[in-house]
């Protein structure tokens, strides 16, 4: 009986771990899973980051070009304010011969 027993205890504690190895298995899959999704989540992100970057890159490019256009349309006020001045004086000029 006793040796009976003491199969009947092995068997079970057989079984425990191999429902305990099941387990584990069934575990680290899930976690293949997760670390899968995070893998592919970080790849998306930085996908979206390169992309943001190129934005901004283009925002800071068309900022300067606006920039430099405002540099050239106040040179241009400037200069047709002084060919305004200048037209002015030899209206008045002509005016006087």
């Amino acid at each position: 009986n006793e040796a009976l027993t003491k199969v009947d205890e092995s068997t079970d504690l057989a079984r425990q771990s191999g429902d305990a190895l099941t387990q584990i298995v069934e575990n680290i899959e899930e976690t293949s899973d997760q670390v899968q999704a995070i893998a592919t989540a970080a790849e998306e992100q930085s996908a979206t980051s390169e992309e943001i970057n190129r934005s901004i890159t283009t925002v800071n490019e068309m900022s300067g070009q606006t920039a430099q256009a405002m540099d050239e349309a106040a040179k241009a006020v400037s200069d047709l304010a002084r060919q305004t001045e200048s037209l002015a004086a030899l209206i008045e000029e002509m005016k006087k011969s």
